[in-house]
């Protein structure tokens, strides 16, 4: 019974977002594209983008699929070793090794849901220029708020000073 609970456990944790998370919705995506170029008559010239934008499709699909098995696996495999080790007697260093392993395989998990942000700036062109877009808007935006800032502060500063007229002294 221990095994068992043992085995869900880590088929919960590991393999199951696998399947739910991404394949099988990337082999959704995949079928729906490939129908929607079907169902969709032809015109001149859209075979060829149509085929380059599947292409393009394909690719960060798989990439993803790499990412997240690559991402997930050290995981899978330290909470296979945690609890197959866990009733086992430890040397505090060992279980210190074992807490920094299991910190970093926790990051390695985590790299998970960032990775299709990466994907997809690395495959697509589409995707890189948008980006780059709106950095640009991002940045522009900082620095109006930054130039608004500075004479604001420049005109608070001035507020609570008097000008003193300078008096024009003749020499008599």
């Amino acid at each position: 019974m221990v095994y068992q609970s043992c085995f869900f456990i880590i088929f919960l944790r590991t393999f199951a977002p696998v399947f739910k998370k991404r394949i099988i919705i990337i082999l959704l995506t995949y079928n729906n594209i490939r129908f929607g170029r079907r169902s969709i008559a032809p015109y001149e010239g859209q075979s060829r983008k149509h085929l380059r934008l599947e292409f393009q499709l394909t690719s960060m699909l798989m990439m993803q699929v790499i990412a997240f098995i690559v991402s997930s696996f050290p995981y899978g495999a330290q909470s296979i070793y945690s609890l197959s080790t866990a009733n086992t007697e430890k040397e505090s260093e060992r279980r210190t090794w074992e807490i920094l392993a299991t910190q970093l395989t926790t990051l390695t998990w985590y790299i998970t849901y960032v990775s299709p942000f990466y994907v997809f700036l690395l495959s697509s062109k589409t995707f890189r220029h948008q980006v780059k877009n709106i950095l640009k808007m991002a940045l522009k935006t900082i620095g109006y708020q930054r130039e608004t800032m500075v004479s604001n502060e420049r005109a608070i500063s001035t507020q609570g000073q008097r000008e003193i007229p300078l008096r024009q002294y003749t020499m008599q």
